[in-house]
């Protein structure tokens, strides 16, 4: 589980995230429960403080709000498949908790007949908006009776610690789709959903970013000489090693092969730069030992790319100028640094257009 803390805790803190969420009208969407709840709990500081300079500021936590604050604090796309898979699951358990209420010897009749309609309406539920509307409805004629009713909270709480297990459950099938298997990093499919989210960020608000390509050096001449058992250690090498020489802010990805890519918000040109030697220096020195036979095998060398948006930027040609700046590196004699200033005028780019010399025939 993500949160390690104790089943009290839990209960607590997931009343008080459904309370909050039902003050300012947030949709009861498994996305924004997970970013409420780790509100409450109060451990990550940068969502603390993103809620925070929103509430401050006077702000409403409209549904562009929310999924922004999911996918900066907890993954990429707040809407995946899974999400859909447990909507059966969640209507189950909002229907036990109304049937739990309903059994309540202390109701007015007029609160037990809208419950009965809420009943109702929950079966007919056909999506996550209409699971929002009637919840969002119970949850505002049911506070003065969770006050009232000790019995009442601690079925309510029996359920949120259910519903909060199928959420994480939910956020860990997530993570599973967007996570290369090798290395533990996020992979390509994950990177093309950051970059995009970053570049909308710099159109909309002008935040600046960089992007770091790097490739290992001769690669493809180790795994000839020692096999891919021995090139597949050195990507599970990489993949503990880069995370712990960047900012937590910071998104890494194995971008396919022996290549890997970095995204640094907020960091200009010179200074991803910075970020990318110093990689290639911590690499530098380390020395590869078989274990087996004691033999050494060399060290880890890496070539590295850097680009930065500017205005009028796409992804594709974001991630071109960095690729180009990385293909620099490697015909500069590799285990270097070279960044997009360096690139020769246009038309005598080190990398050639693919589509200006690839035909594709059919038989």
């Amino acid at each position: 589980m993500r949160y390690q803390i104790d089943r009290d805790t839990v209960t607590n803190v997931a009343k008080k995230a459904l309370v909050m969420m039902s003050q300012r009208e947030i949709p009861l969407y498994p996305e924004n429960y997970i970013v409420w709840f780790d509100h409450c709990i109060g451990v990550n500081k940068d969502l603390n403080a993103d809620i925070d300079r929103i509430m401050k500021e006077g702000g409403q936590f409209s549904e562009e709000v929310n999924i922004d604050l999911y996918r900066r604090h907890f993954g990429k796309d707040a809407r995946l498949a899974p999400v859909q898979d447990a909507q059966r699951e969640i209507q189950e358990i909002l229907q036990n908790v109304l049937e739990e209420i309903l059994r309540t010897q202390d109701l007015t009749s007029d609160y037990r007949d809208r419950l009965n309609v809420f009943m109702s309406k929950l079966g007919e539920a056909r999506d996550l908006n209409d699971i929002h509307k009637v919840v969002s409805d119970l949850m505002l004629v049911t506070v003065e009776v969770i006050k009232a009713s000790e019995d009442l909270k601690e079925r309510l709480a029996e359920t949120i610690i259910k519903s909060e297990n199928l959420l994480i459950d939910l956020e860990k099938a997530q993570q599973e789709v967007l996570i290369d298997p090798l290395t533990l990093l996020n992979n390509r499919k994950a990177f093309d959903r950051e970059i995009a989210t970053y570049l909308k960020a710099f159109q909309e608000e002008g935040r600046s970013f960089s992007v770091v390509m790097m490739d290992i050096d001769f690669f493809k001449l180790f795994n000839d000489q020692h096999g891919h058992l021995l090139g597949d250690q050195i990507l599970i090498f990489m993949g503990t090693h880069l995370p712990k020489e960047l900012k937590g802010k910071d998104f890494v990805a194995r971008y396919g092969g022996e290549e890997f890519v970095i995204l640094l918000s907020g960091t200009a040109l010179e200074n991803a730069c910075i970020v990318a030697d110093n990689i290639r220096k911590s690499l530098a020195n380390v020395q590869l030992k078989y274990v087996k036979t004691g033999q050494y095998l060399g060290k880890i060398t890496i070539s590295a790319g850097v680009s930065t948006v500017w205005e009028g930027d796409t992804v594709e040609s974001l991630i071109k100028r960095a690729d180009n700046s990385l293909y620099l590196a490697k015909q500069s004699g590799r285990n270097n640094v070279k960044s997009e200033l360096e690139l020769p005028p246009h038309n005598e780019n080190p990398r050639i257009e693919a589509s200006s010399v690839v035909e594709f025939l059919k038989p």
